[in-house]
């Protein structure tokens, strides 16, 4: 198999997902995938100007600081551009009775658009690797959903590109590794408030064990 870097390059060549010398913001939380995404997308070769965003959703005070504070030091070794914004997801929770989820996914990719616009960049490029996808299917397909849904996420959808979206958190974790590349964990992770959470931590391992070992990868056939 070829290594990562290499990969990346083909699956954004073979979907078409940047340009040469195209502006490209990148959500960047401080978690192994974003982090990951970002210094691949600083070795691409392609004269980006990259504008790396982190968004605080006012849910984990304590780590928000960290993880803000990581990026920020790894865009100046980077050379690229950072910028922090704050969304208010408790309150925003409290007015509309939207879920947790619901409300932080909508106020991010608001505050990523803001941030295009304002810098007039043509693409926003996400996080969201294979793993994420398998999840998301099966998020899907519980809530009900009709084929299109069942596809998952694209590659590409309007201005969002997902370069990973082919690759495992497994591949990231080891690129991070051999790299040394800092990341920070989100606690928020290890909660089963969070439907999707249940599905990591315990749909997808019982599926492994006790119907099919390569639930994934048929997972993510189907999607396809």
């Amino acid at each position: 198999m070829l290594s990562l870097e290499p990969r990346i390059r083909k699956s954004i060549d073979d979907h078409r997902l940047i340009s040469a010398g195209q502006s490209v913001v990148i959500g960047v939380s401080g978690g192994p995938d974003s982090i990951c995404l970002m210094h691949l997308l600083c070795r691409l070769d392609k004269n980006l100007r990259l504008t790396c965003v982190y968004v605080d959703h006012n849910l984990r005070p304590d780590e928000s600081l960290r993880e803000s504070k990581l990026v920020e030091s790894q865009c100046h070794q980077l050379k690229v551009d950072f910028v922090a914004v704050s969304v208010d997801v408790p309150a925003e929770v409290s007015a509309t009775g939207e879920s947790t989820e619901a409300c932080g996914r909508r106020l991010r990719y608001a505050a990523l658009e803001k941030v295009r616009r304002s810098r007039q960049a043509d693409i926003i490029a996400v996080g969201h690797t294979a793993d994420d996808q398998v999840e998301e299917v099966l998020l899907r397909l519980i809530r009900g959903s009709g084929l299109k849904g069942l596809s998952g996420m694209r590659p590409k959808n309007g201005r969002l590109i997902r370069p990973l979206l082919e690759v495992s958190r497994q591949d990231i974790l080891a690129y991070l590794g051999s790299n040394e590349h800092d990341f920070c964990h989100d606690s928020t992770n290890e909660s089963d408030r969070f439907l999707r959470n249940r599905i990591r931590m315990e749909l997808l391992p019982l599926l492994e064990k006790r119907f099919n070992p390569s639930i994934r990868n048929t997972l993510l056939k189907t999607s396809k």
